[in-house]
């Protein structure tokens, strides 16, 4: 993993970002391996190793059984995390393509081998019916039924692979015309006109060439480096971990599972049960609690593993947020706080900047402490907010909402340029997948206004929503997230469009319910067939068939007690 990772700084040419550790579990064989395997119905997954990517640690597991080589899938999730958390956003496609193209990374000796070929992949292809179109492949997002669905998933990772392979290492000539393509797609250009000018030819010219290379060539060519050239690091540390930490350690590989926390709490309990003040096992009690929105539970936990001086960047991540989630859901001035509020929002930095200080490199706690800036009063130094979301922006380059906070402070100070410059690399006020698309005011005049940071606040409305949800008033909740959708890109908006539409049938379920009772409430007070005449329109039109069907049951009940009315 040292010398893979090696490979790829090189890649980049520069220092690499690393958002969050990753954490390497290797088990003596699969039978060892076999109890911390997802579950695939109910039952464990026949992998020999997997990779889970997460927001505040990776998880690399595999087996070490003599039979069994998962390396090349762990390599291939590893490497596609390594691509988001260095480059700026990249289609999907190339970040597929160009994974499949490492993930086959291999040693001998001296020698770092990448861009070998895929045996599994080649197979998958040339077995294959039919492929994929390029004018599709290039559309197909994380939404789509090929990348969904694990059987056209398959076809989808390969094609992508064959793509990279050929344009890298099987037609020299092809090679800068992928570089022209990537950076003219960066630029906003549209796809069919990007790949033109790019590749000079259609669609149909380079999908022939692509089918030619993998059903007909018989030789592939790969890359060679030197590790003395590459220099990868040598030294390693080895410490004895007591049992207690290892039912920790474990207790973390099982919760970064959603489906394995009662498994994980286990764990975590047992070590407690070693040791009652385990600031670990608190820690990951408490990020369970918090994963389980039991938030009185996980302040405690959190708090105590704090107090008992955890040295785990998760837990002071977690009291921070907490701190900030609380400050959040309440009206908020930032000209005039109250005393308490001030208090909260400094103890929710003083937890923040525990977190990096522990852990430099976890991106989320740098993101997190700038964006607590925004809640400055005007006048009032952001620059402390600026340098944490800087440092957040160098681990997350393709997350746009990270760019429009840093942004947001840029303008506050009255650097006008410098946040015009990085509006522009978040693709404008209104595209990507910012959680806050309209956190940098639009120009008037020359001149860009100030607006409230609180109003422009996605956690703030976000809080607002849900307790419009919680006082009942869904028709204003869903109001307030169409006006929310309309200033928010990306996956961000996808979830919240999925949001709504969850909540506009909820809305209309209740509605439903109130005029079925209000019905109801017409035939006992002697309105035999206003009551009748309700329940059939109710039934006629409600969208939610198990009202409408009461409804109608109802209203031929009603008609048949009804005086002088036969039973319908």
């Amino acid at each position: 993993m040292e010398r893979l990772r090696t490979v790829l700084v090189a890649l980049k040419r520069g220092s690499p970002n690393v958002p969050s550790p990753t954490r390497i579990y290797v088990f003596k064989n699969q039978q060892a391996l076999e109890p911390y395997l997802p579950r695939v119905d109910g039952k464990p997954a026949s992998f020999s190793g997997f990779y889970r990517g997460g927001w505040d640690a990776n998880y690399a597991t595999l087996s070490a059984a003599w039979n069994a080589d998962p390396r090349p899938d762990v390599y291939f999730s590893y490497i596609y995390d390594f691509v988001r958390a260095n480059f700026a956003r990249l289609p999907l496609w190339y970040e597929t393509g160009i994974a499949g193209y490492y993930s086959t990374f291999r040693t001998e000796g001296d020698e770092a081998r990448t861009g070998m070929v895929s045996d599994e992949d080649l197979r998958d292809l040339r077995e294959a019916l039919m492929w994929i179109p390029l004018e599709r492949l290039f559309a197909i997002d994380r939404n789509s039924p090929e990348y969904r669905d694990r059987g056209r998933k398959r076809i989808y990772f390969a094609e992508c692979w064959a793509l990279i392979h050929y344009l890298s290492r099987g037609n020299d000539s092809r090679t800068p015309q992928l570089s022209r393509f990537i950076g003219l797609l960066g630029q906003g250009m549209p796809q069919d006109a990007a790949f033109r000018e790019a590749f000079g030819c259609d669609y149909a010219v380079l999908f022939g060439e692509l089918t030619s290379y993998v059903r007909n060539n018989r030789r592939y060519f790969y890359n060679r480096a030197k590790f003395s050239e590459l220099k990868p690091p040598t030294e390693a540390r080895v410490t004895a971990m007591t049992y207690e930490q290892i039912l920790i350690r474990l207790g973390d590989l099982l919760a970064s599972d959603d489906g394995r926390t009662a498994d994980a709490e286990r764990f975590y309990q047992a070590a407690l049960s070693a040791d009652p003040s385990s600031a670990g096992a608190l820690g990951g009690l408490g990020w369970l609690r918090h994963e389980q929105e039991r938030k009185d539970e996980a302040a405690s936990l959190l708090t105590r593993a704090a107090e008992g001086g955890s040295t785990d960047y998760r837990v002071y991540y977690g009291v921070g947020r907490l701190r900030w989630d609380e400050l959040a859901s309440q009206p908020y001035d930032p000209e005039s706080p109250t005393a308490a509020q001030r208090a909260l929002l400094e103890a929710a930095r003083a937890a923040l900047r525990r977190s990096v200080e522990l852990e430099p490199d976890f991106a989320e706690a740098w993101v997190e402490l700038g964006r607590t800036y925004r809640l400055e009063p005007r006048g009032a130094s952001v620059d402390a907010g600026i340098g944490a979301l800087e440092e957040a922006r160098k681990r997350l380059p393709s997350r746009d909402d990270v760019t429009r906070d840093l942004a947001l402070l840029y303008r506050r100070k009255g650097d006008t340029s410098r946040a015009d410059a990085l509006v522009q690399s978040a693709g404008g006020a209104g595209g990507g997948a910012g959680t806050a698309a309209s956190t940098v005011p639009a120009r008037t005049g020359g001149k860009a206004p100030f607006e409230s940071d609180m109003l422009a606040d996605f956690d703030v409305k976000v809080a607002r929503i849900n307790a419009l949800i919680e006082a009942g008033k869904l028709d204003d909740a869903v109001t307030a997230v169409d006006a929310l959708i309309s200033e928010t890109g990306g996956e961000t908006r996808e979830k919240l469009v999925e949001q709504r539409d969850g909540l506009r049938k909820s809305a209309a379920h209740n509605h439903a319910i109130a005029d079925y009772n209000a019905a109801v409430a017409l035939y006992n007070g002697g309105d035999h067939a206003g009551a009748i005449a309700a329940l059939r329109k109710l039934a006629g039109e409600c969208p939610d068939a198990d009202v409408a069907a009461k409804a109608r049951a109802q209203a031929n009940a009603m008609a048949g007690k009804a005086p002088g009315k036969s039973k319908q």
